[in-house]
């Protein structure tokens, strides 16, 4: 029963993840933060815990992200030189803020919430648009030094409230920048292809617990990512796939329904936390 659990959540995560240009890591966050501390809080510390449930997630996003990307790539709808321009200096400040806010306490959920909350007017921006009205740029158009400080920008917030980059680079662009929606979702994958597999290298290689786990290498527990992974495997194409039946508003329609979730979500989350029991 439980492997079928980890498969479902591959399933949605990864339909999710092509559907939306969002790597599908809530779906990944939620199901392994409920099978990590059960399985091994035992053995391991408290940090270590959080350590696993991010590690593993950013695990199963590289496989959804590379999946959806091929799918992309093969319809020709993929562009590398735009992708590596945002995620370079992404990958660089997102690291750095994450090693300098290790040192200070401070609260992800509240950071999380205040951000949406000020990016509400993007969101808006996409639902009232009108594509037959609206003049769209090409990726190749936008000035090299304006990619590279939304890459900054998307690795500042990614690492300050733990939101994926998809959040904040699909409305960013589609809404600041006109580029259409299907190449901003494809845009968004493929950036988070290149700062997944980063990550996945230190996770896997540079990053140890105090206590070695079974049918664990570096902070990923295959015996758990694994099943994830190939759900993933599975619905990510059909989510490109059903992402290019829908109209550009549907799918605007769609990702702000899921950023509305979101906010919910972090918002109940901050409020368990701050409740004494």
């Amino acid at each position: 029963m439980d492997i079928v659990l980890l498969v479902i959540a591959g399933i949605v995560g990864g339909f999710l993840a092509g559907l939306l240009g969002i790597g599908g890591s809530p779906i990944y966050s939620v199901i392994f933060s409920d099978f990590i501390p059960n399985l091994y809080s035992n053995q391991i510390t408290e940090n270590e815990v959080v350590q696993l449930i991010i590690s593993n997630t950013i695990f199963a996003q590289l496989f959804a992200s590379a999946s959806g990307c091929w799918q992309h790539y093969k319809r020709r709808n993929f562009y590398p030189k735009t992708i590596l321009t945002i995620a370079i200096p992404a990958i660089f400040v997102s690291l750095l803020l994450t090693y300098l806010l290790s040192t200070v306490s401070y609260s992800k959920n509240t950071f999380s919430i205040i951000f949406i909350l000020l990016f509400i007017p993007l969101l808006y921006k996409m639902l009232v648009d009108n594509p037959n009205k609206k003049r769209f740029n090409q990726p190749y158009r936008i000035k090299v030094i304006m990619l590279n400080l939304i890459g900054c920008f998307s690795g500042t917030i990614t690492a300050l409230s733990g939101l994926g980059g998809g959040f904040i680079l699909v409305p960013l662009l589609n809404s600041l920048f006109n580029i259409k929606i299907r190449k901003v979702l494809s845009i968004s994958l493929g950036i988070i292809l290149v700062v997944s597999s980063v990550l996945t290298f230190y996770n896997l290689f540079l990053s140890q617990l105090s206590t070695t786990l079974p049918y664990s290498y570096g902070t990923i527990c295959f015996s758990l990512v694994l099943p994830v992974v190939f759900g993933v495997v599975i619905a990510a194409p059909l989510g490109v796939y059903v992402g290019k039946k829908l109209s550009p508003y549907q799918l605007r329609i769609i990702f702000i329904l899921f950023c509305v979730a979101m906010i919910i979500k972090t918002f109940f989350s901050l409020l368990l936390d701050n409740i004494s029991f």
